[in-house]
């Protein structure tokens, strides 16, 4: 809980460091490296990532999937998703720029809509889902000139309504809305 509160927070050097004494104290603990995986990629407030992030993040995804068939159903169809978001840092090119990453950034949001249909009244999916959106297009979900909403926007919205729907006292929906 502490690991996913700080991750909500995009506080990601704290939840790795909650994450890794999780998974000390349970090696087959599969969400806490699917956390750590997490928490190594980009998010709105830093959409790139550094090689040893991404190399980071792979080696903890890899032993989530490892582990995988040890957890839930919904934290295997979080895993399953994340696994859309990197790719193996041993096979160059490796996408570290906004640029290079929004194929994978939008993946990894396709794969979170269909994580969030199989498990509509899990407000931390739902929440999660609303970061994968918001991955796709930071700090740039409403057009300036217009107000108009970008494609993503409604679908953040309606995600975060939903998870404060199921939990108003959820963090990272509260926090995604601040």
């Amino acid at each position: 809980n502490q690991a996913l509160n700080w991750t909500f927070s995009f506080n990601h050097d704290e939840a790795i460091r909650s994450y890794q004494k999780a998974a000390e104290l349970d090696p087959d603990l599969a969400f806490a490296w699917w956390g750590i995986a997490l928490c190594n990629g980009p998010h709105i407030n830093n959409p790139v990532m550094d090689e040893p992030r991404a190399r980071a993040a792979w080696d903890a995804l890899q032993k989530a999937k490892a582990i995988a068939q040890k957890a839930s159903p919904a934290e295997q169809a979080l895993i399953t998703a994340l696994a859309a978001r990197y790719t193996d840092p041993s096979q160059p090119p490796l996408p570290l720029t906004f640029e290079e990453r929004a194929p994978l950034d939008k993946a990894y949001a396709d794969a979170m809509a269909n994580v969030h249909a199989r498990f509509p009244e899990d407000a931390d999916i739902a929440a999660l889902y609303a970061e994968s959106l918001m991955d796709c297009r930071p700090w740039d979900l409403w057009e300036p000139r217009t107000r108009e909403p970008r494609p993503e926007a409604p679908m953040v919205l309606a995600a975060l309504d939903k998870a404060l729907r199921i939990n108003p006292d959820h963090p990272g929906a509260n926090h995604y809305y601040i």
